[in-house]
């Protein structure tokens, strides 16, 4: 649960603490996520990778053995361009791998230039493909998937956010009804407000479950067993979903 979660969270905060004057202020550097754990938007950030973890990975293997694909063809046909770089087929996908990653212009980049005679030659042909390919698929294509996926579900987050943040302050928490019907009912357009601190106050909800837990169960009358049981069972129908005295009063 959430509050498990938050338990755990502040042992390590406490216990990183200790470390960090004990051992190292490196430690300390644990701390900086208390921002994130502050902020919905970072937890978006996080919740964004997170949340695609199983296409993502999926995808990185996909581009795993793409990457497996052309160093094989770089270490059997492309070897000289590799340089010292291809001695083995570990180095050789490791190099590619890594280049693939970081050079704009991929692998291809990275590999010995060809001089004005090699371009009417064969090798230029193989070259121009290989260059251009690994350039299309590794970068073009799979690295914008694994970005797409990721701005993908952070889009769809904020969205959520955003939409959880106007039903809190644009509908009753009570009644579910939107606040442009009362402010339309009300003679002053402050209807909203004015339901949501006296006729359903959310805090008068509350205080009156506390009471009912306070309470005897002996002691209590038909309404109040009547609730009671409701809430035992996880059934709130017992709220005005939909309902409202303000609104059958006149303006």
């Amino acid at each position: 649960s959430d509050v498990y979660k938050r338990q755990v969270y502040y042992l390590l905060y406490g216990g990183f603490a200790i470390i960090g004057v004990v051992i190292h202020p490196f430690f300390f550097a644990f701390h900086l996520t208390d921002f994130v754990i502050r902020s919905q938007m970072m937890k978006n950030v996080i919740m964004s990778v997170w949340k695609p973890r199983s296409s993502l990975f999926f995808t990185v293997i996909m581009l795993v053995i793409l990457v497996y694909f052309f160093t094989m063809f770089g270490y059997i046909v492309l070897y000289k361009d590799y340089k010292e770089w291809c001695q083995t087929m570990y180095t050789c996908l490791l190099y590619t791998f890594d280049h693939t990653i970081k050079e704009n212009g991929g692998i291809g980049s990275t590999l010995e230039r060809l001089n004005p005679i090699q371009y009417r030659s064969e090798v230029n042909l193989v070259r121009f493909f290989f260059d251009n390919l690994a350039n299309i698929l590794l970068i073009i294509i799979m690295l914008n998937i694994i970005a797409g996926i990721i701005i993908d579900t952070f889009g769809l987050l904020r969205e959520n956010e955003i939409n959880k943040e106007q039903d809190v302050s644009g509908r009753c928490f009570i009644c579910g009804l939107q606040k442009e019907i009362f402010n339309r009912h009300a003679s002053q357009g402050n209807g909203f407000q004015k339901h949501v601190e006296r006729d359903h106050n959310i805090w008068n909800y509350i205080f009156y479950i506390s009471y009912l837990r306070s309470k005897q169960k002996t002691d209590y009358n038909g309404v109040e067993t009547h609730v009671n049981r409701l809430l035992q069972e996880k059934d709130f129908g017992w709220f005005p979903l939909g309902r409202s005295l303000s609104m059958r009063e006149g303006p």
